[in-house]
């Protein structure tokens, strides 16, 4: 028997927690080599784009694949399909949408806690949607944040994510017209937008600065001007390997000679001591976040067995297979 979990019960099985203790783990099992992830692998028909990535970590008992569908007048249908890790069968089938959204915001924190300065009080925000909620929500549980700026094009969009924050998290939110004034003076800039043009230039950021760098994660899509990697001292990603397929950011910056990947570390090593973090309060970091499959698949598993414990979830036939 396999269990389905529905998105009621994630949202009641899943907290804050939870997301940053399992996805700092998963990034560090990267650093270990005791992790496995693999890029989106994509397929579309005329209507309906859909994307699938495997991952599993050793010592977790995590192995399963997420796949993703969008189309382009509904919200994106996504899933969790886990294996058991030792025997290879089906163990759970979970709708994961709001899963696939707190695991990014938990990876923006782990970014956050791993590279910005201690001090770092102030955020300026590009982007209001959900996923700039749940960036600001991860990066309060890491840093004592006191004012946050947001911009977004829509200006009811932007004050609507300036009302709900604030009440949310207690901080001052102000929405501000423009993207140069989110983003002049902060400690933290966040960027998770659709943008396909850069939005953010390099005379805006101010030394010290951290960058978290969540959207552009298909190679048409640009955040970041490629100036700013010329201000950059410290260049992370959450995987080389998927950032060199999805990373839009880093495209010109690359073939400029602005940047070299040699000179891009990944997150996992740095968290386990096999790089050097910031050097000093002055010097700017950038983490460019694509997604990894093994965080959502470790967060999955996590949920898993706190359903289990507590008896949540729907049983599934689903016999193991006899080779036939």
């Amino acid at each position: 028997m396999a269990l389905f979990i529905d998105e009621v019960h994630v949202r009641r099985l899943l907290d804050w927690g939870l997301a940053l203790e399992v996805v700092e783990k998963a990034f560090r099992k990267i650093g270990l080599e005791e992790a496995t992830n693999t890029p989106r692998s994509r397929g579309q028909t005329d209507h309906v784009h859909a994307y699938a990535m495997i991952g599993g970590a050793k010592g977790m008992a995590a192995l399963g694949v997420k796949i993703q569908t969008t189309h382009r007048k509904s919200r994106p249908e996504t899933m969790l399909a886990l294996f058991d890790a030792k025997l290879g069968g089906l163990t759970c089938l979970m709708k994961a949408a709001y899963l696939d959204q707190i695991r990014c915001g938990a990876s923006g924190a782990v970014a956050i806690k791993t590279l910005a300065r201690m001090d770092a009080q102030t955020v300026g925000i590009l982007g209001s949607g959900s996923q700039a909620r749940m960036q600001l929500r991860g990066a309060v549980l890491v840093r004592n944040l006191k004012s946050v700026k947001v911009f977004s094009p829509t200006r009811e969009n932007r004050e609507s994510f300036a009302r709900e924050m604030a009440g949310e998290t207690g901080l001052e939110v102000h929405a501000v017209n423009t993207a140069q004034e989110a983003v002049v003076g902060a400690d933290l800039i966040v960027l998770a937008t659709t943008a396909r043009e850069p939005i953010l230039e390099a005379e805006w950021i101010s030394p010290g600065a951290h960058i978290n760098a969540m959207g552009a994660t298909f190679l048409g899509k640009v955040e970041v001007h490629p100036n700013v990697f010329l201000k950059t001292g410290l260049v992370v990603v959450d995987h080389r390997e998927s950032a060199r397929l999805e990373a839009g950011d880093l495209v010109e910056p690359i073939e400029s000679g602005a940047l070299h990947w040699r000179d891009i570390h990944d997150l996992g090593p740095l968290l386990v001591g096999r790089y050097e973090g910031r050097t000093s309060e002055d010097q700017i970091t950038l983490f460019k976040g694509v997604g990894l499959a093994v965080c959502d698949v470790c967060l999955g598993q996590a949920v898993l067995e706190r359903a289990l414990a507590e008896g949540i979830g729907h049983e599934v036939p689903w016999g193991q297979s006899n080779g036939i």
